[in-house]
């Protein structure tokens, strides 16, 4: 910490030195966690040979690290020298790789990182690596198993779902009636009891991901678009990602094949349409992800929907793989059922973690490792949703409202215990042979 720069009221070591080097969510969410109490900050100059972490917050991928993405951009290394003297001066000191905004998907990521440690010039074992993603740490296993590696001479992971701490952190805050962006209160569910609301549905789509388009085909092709309020970015985003209309093909061929031939038909007809907005415009103000997190969806979607149909950051993964982002909380926060086109086993480790499961949706896809079949069966989800009256939604959502309810108030309990669960791993970690 001697030389950290303060940013969002937390130190954040070397941020901006690469701009994949930024504030580490665990030392920025954990701040304000009931359970602060478990972490302690110490200048190096006060640390002398006592156990502790260095803690950078890593975005991006490793390649971005170790300057190797094409950019151009130098090696973190080159711009942080002081590092391996350092650690070299601390000897109880370890290196907080804190990528805990992503969750390290994909063959490339541990090599990656094996690339970036190797570069850093530290012993790996010094190393630790952070993300949220519980089933990351059998992954991990699995490759040291591979390269017949021992895990006392490698960095060690820590995988842990903890978007539902830095998003139960972030919505609670907004548990107030006066900000725009306020979460649905029990008041405003009391007041509609009565009537029916204006949409089946919401589902907030931003990056131009290939299973998003892919749910922007099924929604034109059943008609059920004109039932929800839709966000749905176009082949023509310009941003943070690249669109990925290049790739429903070959992912819609794996679904069941006359399912895959209705949403061909409508391809350029439903592809025409897009954009969809209903918060931001989202071809053009692609370029702030963060902004989108939490800062632009209007309060009165959620008031005004019955259910959430969420499209997570990614389908494709290892079995192990659970990626639970923002977009699962929102629908949690906002006391409204979802069906997740998402990994497997999302609304499983959802129940690992205490939370109910809605019968509002059938979940059956959640079980279905293939994925030509898991988008299938949410296919005839969707359609199950466009033949149901309003009347039978609204009754539906309401015979489930404490269930609703109860999972609001397990997602504000994930700070105290996901941080509390992290600080003994850290701790394990720390004081390892």
């Amino acid at each position: 910490m001697d030389d950290a720069t303060f940013h969002e009221g937390v130190p954040a070591n070397f941020k901006g030195v690469i701009s994949a080097c930024q504030v580490s969510p665990l030392v920025k969410y954990g701040e304000y966690s009931w359970q602060r109490g478990l972490f302690e900050h110490r200048r190096l100059h006060d640390l002398g040979g006592d156990k502790g972490y260095l803690p950078i917050g890593l975005f991006g991928n490793p390649t971005n690290w170790y300057g190797a993405d094409g950019t151009g951009a130098p090696p973190l290394s080159r711009l942080i020298p002081d590092l391996r003297p350092i650690m070299d001066r601390h000897r109880g000191l370890q290196l907080l790789l804190d990528y805990s905004w992503e969750a390290g998907l994909g063959d490339a990521f541990f090599p990656g990182v094996d690339a970036f440690v190797r570069d850093l010039g530290i012993p790996p074992e010094r190393a630790v690596v952070v993300v949220s993603n519980q089933g990351i740490e059998e992954r991990y296993r699995r490759f040291l198993r591979a390269g017949q590696r021992s895990p006392s001479a490698c960095f060690r992971v820590i995988g842990a779902d903890l978007w539902l701490m830095y998003s139960a952190i972030e919505l609670q805050r907004k548990h107030w009636y006066e900000s725009p962006e306020s979460l649905v209160r029990d008041a405003d569910v009391d007041e509609r009891r009565r009537t029916h609301r204006d949409a089946k549905f919401l589902s907030f789509n931003r990056r131009p991901r290939w299973h998003r388009f892919l749910l922007a085909l099924m929604l034109g092709e059943l008609g059920l678009d004109a039932e929800g309020f839709v966000s749905m970015s176009s082949p023509r985003y310009h941003g943070d990602w690249i669109p990925e209309d290049d790739k429903v093909d070959s992912f819609g061929a794996l679904m069941a094949r006359d399912d895959w031939n209705r949403l061909e038909q409508v391809r350029d007809r439903v592809f025409a349409t897009l954009p969809w907005t209903v918060d931001i415009a989202m071809d053009e103000d692609s370029g702030l992800p963060e902004q989108y997190l939490y800062r632009t969806q209007a309060r009165r979607l959620f008031v005004d929907s019955y259910s959430q149909v969420i499209t997570e950051s990614y389908m494709e993964g290892e079995p192990e793989d659970v990626f639970i982002t923002e977009k699962t909380c929102r629908a949690l926060a906002n006391l409204q059922p979802f069906a997740i086109f998402g990994h497997p086993g999302s609304l499983r480790r959802l129940k690992q973690h205490g939370f109910e499961t809605s019968s509002f949706f059938d979940d059956a896809y959640d079980g279905i490792s293939d994925l030509g079949h898991r988008l299938t069966e949410l296919y005839a989800v969707l359609r199950r949703l466009k033949s149901a009256a309003v009347r039978d939604v609204h009754e539906r959502y309401h015979a489930e409202l404490d269930l609703h309810r109860f999972n609001r108030e397990r997602l504000f309990e994930m700070p105290g215990e996901l941080s509390s669960r992290l600080a003994c791993k850290l701790r394990a970690e720390l004081w390892a042979p």
